[in-house]
């Protein structure tokens, strides 16, 4: 395949993420506003912990700190969406 036939497939994946991501910012809103009626923490690090297990488990072709960089900074959206419902 040439290079641009490859960055072509890179963008409609690319696409592709960006719509799981706002899916799940979405998703991410719902929990928080659970959260805040049940008067819950936000920041639940047995929750994330669990999901780096799960990924790392299921990857075959990602190392492991690949996951965590690409994870931590979703952890840190989805905090900062469920603060913004709380103060909002």
């Amino acid at each position: 395949m040439s290079l641009q036939i490859y960055r072509s497939n890179i963008d409609l994946i690319d696409n592709e993420i960006i719509k799981l991501l706002e899916k799940r910012k979405l998703y991410t809103k719902k929990i928080g506003e659970i959260k805040q009626k049940q008067n819950l923490n936000i920041f639940f690090n047995v929750r994330e912990t669990e999901i780096l297990h799960r990924l790392k488990s299921n990857s075959k072709k990602l190392e492991y700190w690949e996951i965590e960089l690409v994870y931590n900074g979703i952890f840190r959206i989805s905090r900062s969406s469920q603060i913004h419902i709380s103060k909002g």
